[in-house]
């Protein structure tokens, strides 16, 4: 028997979406479940993927951003920020929908600060769009709860998404 009322859920009821763009990270952090036995060393059985923008495109057409009151990019296995297409996807949700909020996690540490500044200005036009910037300890610290993640990239890539206007 199949009808709409035996569906657990149907599009026009998604209000928050939590996305995992990708499994991949420039991290090696201690305790992640991507790593075998808190080793640098990624598990075998982890194939690494990720989300394109024509991917997302088919998984999340324009009536169900425009349905949606948020989106969030995090990972458990990976970091948004490393996704391909993350700049791409965020342009496609601007483009279709006025009233979602889109939410990053992300370690920073990835990219260049020219891409950063972009995503900035990006997140500049929605007030309500932000990143948050998970920088673990200072200076001399970050790098044992974040390892492989440079202090001075991170930085730099924080300043250029907020001088761009991210928030």
């Amino acid at each position: 028997m199949h009808s709409e009322n035996a569906l657990f859920w149907n599009t026009h009821e998604l209000k928050q979406i939590h996305v995992e763009l990708t499994n991949a990270c420039n991290a090696a952090c201690p305790l992640c479940v991507r790593f075998h036995n808190n080793s640098p060393n990624v598990r075998p059985d982890l194939e690494i993927g990720q989300i394109t923008l024509s991917r997302f495109k088919k998984y999340f057409p324009p009536n169900i951003l425009q349905n949606c009151h948020l989106m969030m990019f995090c990972g458990v296995h990976g970091d948004p920020g490393v996704a391909r297409d993350l700049l791409e996807i965020c342009q496609y949700i601007s483009e279709t929908s006025d009233t979602i909020v889109i939410t990053i996690n992300t370690n920073g540490g990835m990219r260049k600060s020219e891409w950063w500044a972009e995503l900035g200005e990006l997140f500049s036009k929605h007030p309500r769009w932000y990143i948050t910037f998970s920088i673990d300890g200072l200076e001399d610290t970050n790098h044992l709860y974040r390892r492989n993640v440079i202090w001075d990239t991170v930085i730099k890539n924080a300043k250029a998404f907020i001088n761009a206007g991210g928030y």
